[in-house]
């Protein structure tokens, strides 16, 4: 929605929300929320965040019941975009 507001800072969990669809934001790492478009269609890059298996998944150490990206040890991974598929001007 343009003028929309950024809700990833202000999510406060407890549980970590990973989402897409705020390509003109880019990476947003907040502490209970990852926004993962980087503009691949654009000609960015393809983002990911790779997890550990769930049985590895422990318990947040200091009892905080938000979990953080790095208490779910999740990787963030980015390889560049093979072409341009669209022109972020035009819109879709």
């Amino acid at each position: 929605v343009p003028g929309g507001e950024a809700w990833a800072s202000k999510w406060d969990g407890p549980e970590h929300v990973f989402f897409g669809h705020d390509a003109k934001r880019q990476l947003q790492r907040e502490r209970s929320a990852t926004g993962l478009d980087t503009g691949c269609c654009y000609g960015g890059a393809l983002t990911a965040c790779v997890l550990p298996p769930l049985n590895e998944l422990v318990d947040t150490p200091d009892g905080d019941s938000r979990v953080t990206l790095e208490a779910l040890q999740g990787t963030l991974v980015s390889i560049p975009a093979f072409d341009v598929y669209e022109n972020p001007s035009e819109g879709p």
